[in-house]
């Protein structure tokens, strides 16, 4: 997931030699035994280059969380460069810099959990959690971090072109009659250690939203027969007694055709533009949205997921739910109509910037004719 959102961010640079991270566990080990010292600070070292980000710890926080709120920090200082030639440390681009540094090939990141941070000799703030990432090799931040061109033009030997970036070839060594021949491997994914990260075992029960603003209301959503229980990941809920049961989504039918799915799919993928990675429909979640849906409540999905609701007359194309979205701009204070929510409830949120997060993968939509003439469309995020 790391690995993932750095490439995310770093294909969106117009450059010709950009090279895609992978997963350093020398750098992770380093930057895991760093931030136990819970100072928040550079290290300094002279392999790795360094980011850091820190926010205060609470009950809803989760790590996945944690680490994406830190990453669009970094790419968020992108807004105060106005020339490559001034040192980072004078315009406060630092983070971005080494974040679309074009030569560093490999990061490795840990999250820690601090009582008590040192910030200074005279700043000390409690209950933080302090992400680092290292990145390998070091390269000098004061200096343009790529070469501007068309992506893939200038790749290092070695490299091949994937995805848009510069991708090192994989090969594994073979000993035979004494001589070493190098064989391709096939590709991989990339695999994302957990050993380095906090996490949190909590969890939340069903919340719906109301229907004129961002607030929530605790009601729990039935729990289904355990009988309904199957070989899918499950998600942990309580009921009413606080007793912790796994419950999996419903098996049922989808409620809306694989017509209405396509135009879902090109009417969020048309909002998110072309920078930003495709939506793709996912079962896995259409079940939870077939499983969640109300008329009467809005649930939202599982507690790691962006959920957002919609309504139309009965007839309408559900899709134009999705483009009425788009026109919600960026202000998330205004009230809703039909709500949204957030993973943990973290932020306050609105349709369109929800649909526009750089870092969704995948998502599933929902739908349900109401006694009211209206059709109510639930879509889940991940």
């Amino acid at each position: 997931m790391i690995v993932n959102y750095h490439n995310d961010i770093r294909r969106l640079i117009y450059a010709s030699n950009m090279q895609a991270l992978s997963w350093d566990h020398a750098a992770a080990e380093k930057a895991r035994e760093w931030g136990h010292n819970c100072i928040f600070n550079r290290l300094w070292d002279d392999n790795y280059g360094e980011n850091l980000y820190k926010t205060y710890f609470t009950k809803a926080t989760r790590s996945r969380e944690v680490m994406m709120d830190a990453l669009k920090d970094w790419d968020k200082e992108r807004q105060n460069l106005f020339s490559w030639d001034v040192k980072c440390t004078e315009s406060e681009t630092c983070n971005y810099k080494q974040l679309v540094s074009a030569k560093s090939d490999s990061v490795g990141c840990a999250l820690i959990k601090c009582p008590r941070m040192i910030e200074s000799k005279k700043t000390t703030n409690y209950n933080m959690n302090y992400f680092i990432c290292f990145y390998s090799p070091k390269v000098e931040l004061d200096k343009q971090p790529f070469t501007y061109g068309r992506k893939c033009s200038a790749c290092p030997q070695g490299y091949h072109c994937k995805r848009k970036m510069c991708t090192k070839k994989k090969w594994k060594k073979i000993k035979h009659s004494g001589n070493v021949i190098k064989e391709k491997l096939p590709e991989r994914k990339l695999s994302i250690p957990t050993a380095n990260v906090i996490i949190r075992e909590d969890s939340r029960g069903y919340m719906p939203h109301k229907n004129t603003s961002n607030d929530q209301t605790n009601v729990l959503l039935p729990i289904p027969p355990a009988a309904l229980t199957g070989r899918e990941a499950s998600e942990k809920v309580f009921n009413g007694g606080n007793t912790e049961i796994k419950v999996t989504p419903r098996r049922r039918r989808s409620s809306v055709t694989v017509e209405e799915q396509n135009y879902l799919t090109q009417a969020h993928n048309l909002l998110r533009g072309s920078q930003m990675t495709k939506l793709k429909w996912s079962r896995y979640l259409q079940r939870w949205a077939d499983y969640v849906i109300r008329c009467a409540v809005e649930y939202p999905g599982p507690i790691t997921t962006y959920t957002n609701f919609g309504k139309i007359s009965n007839g309408g194309n559900i899709y134009n739910i999705v483009y009425n979205w788009g026109n919600e701009g960026y202000n998330v204070n205004k009230k809703l109509v039909s709500g949204c929510r957030t993973p943990a409830d973290r932020e306050r949120c609105n349709h369109n910037v929800i649909v526009r997060n750089e870092f969704l993968r995948e998502y599933a939509c929902a739908a349900r004719n109401c006694q009211s003439g209206i059709r109510q469309l639930t879509c889940i995020y991940r």
